[in-house]
């Protein structure tokens, strides 16, 4: 996490907007991996914004994936295969 905390400062001085995104969610899945599920989440959403914003949709596709095993592992089923549906459709949608 130390090395993810200083990639992301000097993101955010450079201005790296797609080194910002990586980070966040980079940063995400720690949190996600320590069962953190806000901030994991709160860094998959913010992550999701700045890849939509540069159409990547492989990017968006992963995101909305971890996003959906997290609310799995919550059971919140519903909901978690709604995200890894998404992440389906955005995957079709580019043809990748």
């Amino acid at each position: 996490m130390s090395y993810i905390i200083e990639i992301e400062k000097l993101s955010n001085s450079i201005e790296y907007e797609k080194g910002i995104a990586k980070i966040a969610y980079y940063k995400a899945l720690v949190y996600a991996k320590k069962g953190d599920y806000i901030n994991a989440i709160s860094g998959y959403e913010k992550s999701k914004k700045l890849f939509t914003s540069f159409k990547d949709t492989l990017s968006i596709a992963r995101v909305n994936n971890s996003i959906g095993l997290i609310e799995i592992e919550r059971g919140n089923y519903e909901k978690g295969l709604k995200h890894a549906l998404n992440a389906v459709k955005v995957l079709e949608r580019s043809r990748l």
